[in-house]
């Protein structure tokens, strides 16, 4: 069975979306600010997952430097139960600031997407304005 070429398939969609996009430019300003919002959010998520893989590198090299130090000694019940018990109390403080992070995370990006759509909002009624005032004025106002 032959394969079919979907290049002009492709084609005809992107020009029918270029032609959308021409008969409407009053989305350019949403579809500029959506995308600058995308990028945001996309940074935030970065810094979030760098600040978490962080954390985890913390967690697994303090366990191994309690396990270096114990190593090849015999320790005393009471000195590993310490050891233990403070690895943990790190645990929980670094899940803790894994969810004040998270939260953050959360609270910028939606930050970033109704700063975006208020941008859009505005650019929009900007062009309106101005594609208004354009159409209502005339060239030559003569009365007859």
């Amino acid at each position: 069975m032959p394969k079919k070429d979907l290049t002009p398939r492709v084609t005809d969609m992107m020009k029918q979306i270029q032609g959308m996009m021409a008969m409407n430019p009053s989305w350019a300003p949403q579809l500029e600010q959506f995308w600058r919002a995308q990028d945001g959010v996309l940074d935030e998520a970065e810094a979030y997952c760098n600040a978490w893989y962080a954390r985890r590198h913390a967690a697994v090299r303090s366990a191994l430097a309690i396990l270096q130090e114990m190593n090849g000694k015999t320790p005393e019940p009471a000195a590993a139960l310490q050891a233990i018990s403070e690895w943990q109390r790190h645990s929980y403080e670094r899940m803790a600031e894994d969810m004040q992070h998270w939260l953050s995370l959360c609270a910028h990006c939606a930050g970033r997407i109704a700063t975006a759509e208020s941008e859009a909002a505005e650019d929009i009624l900007h062009e309106t304005e101005k594609r208004t005032k354009a159409i209502t004025q005339t060239r030559h106002a003569t009365p007859v």
